[in-house]
């Protein structure tokens, strides 16, 4: 993007600068020194003017190379076309030019990544839930058909249908409200607050979420905290990571089971177990487990959404934690939180 506006404009007032400067020089000293001193001083003034316009107007052209060069890349940016600026930084003001465009273009270029990025992720999202809405929604089409067509006449038949369909709508809550959950984590649209709390509250209270299940399933749940650990964390969302796995834990267990709730602190981390004894994870499944909507085995809990762990593993990395899993089939399941 050249221009020469400002190339002529500025030659034009060094000509015309030049100019009077000779005109009144020549007449001020052939006035006072004579002829000779004036043609002396008008031949000087030529030499000299010219060398002085051509050395200011090469470094003045410099300067708007550098400027042009900085519009020409605007150009390509506005464009949407990806550039990486190559050239040398100077100093003065240019340089500053060239060194805060730069930092503009990168910021509007990860800028635009997130976007994208984000872009895709909600595209993503929303095929999840799309997918994962068509079963229950036509298994309910299915249920309310039936019973507005009065096709099914047995009262234990009817209620059998109604409380299926609870379990569908249920399964469809629990999906949408995580899957909210998870957008809203792993597009860093929540912030964590961390506070120092009692570790062996958080265990209490998730496992207080659940011990209806695990009553009814007759298993057995244990806490085995010290009173003394502390953690800084977001209490709520680490709760709600805990429920998910006591929860997944207590799903995979049979009736009688145990499940136990560990924790333990050395001087590297805060060590979180979930440890049950249920049917165990086949290790080709053991790389997928938090996967969106991965299932390992949909027989054992069939109204599995398969996102708790996926939410799980974003709530815990969101802490600045990782998780582990350990498994063996028949012998049981232990998901490691770690803390450093």
């Amino acid at each position: 993007m050249k221009t020469y506006f400002e190339r002529r404009e500025y030659l034009k007032g060094c000509i015309l600068g030049w100019l009077i400067c000779t005109v009144m020089g020549v007449m001020i000293s052939g006035f006072l020194f004579g002829v000779s001193v004036m043609f002396f001083f008008l031949a000087f003034s030529l030499v000299f003017g010219a060398f002085f316009i051509v050395f200011n107007y090469r470094r003045y052209s410099k300067v708007l190379e550098g400027i042009e060069t900085v519009a020409t890349q605007m150009d390509l940016v506005l464009s949407d076309e990806k550039i990486l600026i190559k050239d040398a930084y100077e100093e003065g003001s240019l340089g500053i030019l060239y060194t805060n465009f730069e930092k503009l273009v990168r910021m509007l270029q990860e800028g635009k990544q997130r976007e994208e990025a984000e872009k895709l992720f909600l595209k993503e999202i929303m095929s999840d839930i799309s997918h994962q809405l068509k079963t229950p929604l036509a298994s309910l089409r299915v249920f309310t058909d039936l019973l507005l067509q009065d096709s099914v006449k047995n009262p234990a038949e009817q209620k059998k249908i109604l409380k299926e369909s609870d379990a569908q709508l249920e399964r469809m809550e629990w999906m949408v409200l995580s899957m909210l959950k998870l957008a809203r984590i792993e597009s860093k649209s929540i912030t964590f607050e961390k506070k120092e709390v009692i570790l062996r509250h958080i265990l209490e209270n998730a496992l207080s979420a659940v011990e209806y299940l695990i009553q009814n399933r007759q298993q057995v749940a244990k806490i085995d905290c010290p009173e003394d650990i502390k953690i800084a964390t977001d209490e709520g969302w680490l709760t709600e990571a805990l429920i998910n796995l006591i929860k997944n834990a207590s799903d995979y267990t049979k009736e009688g089971g145990r499940i136990k709730v560990k924790a333990e602190q050395n001087e590297l981390y805060i060590k979180i177990m979930i440890e049950d004894n249920g049917c165990g994870i086949p290790e080709k499944d053991l790389p997928h487990i938090f996967k969106r909507f991965y299932r390992v085995n949909s027989e054992v809990n069939p109204n599995s959404v398969g996102i708790g762990l996926s939410l799980t593993k974003s709530i815990v990395e969101g802490l600045d934690g990782s998780i582990l899993v350990h498994s063996k089939v028949t012998e049981g399941t232990t998901f490691t939180i770690l803390f450093k």
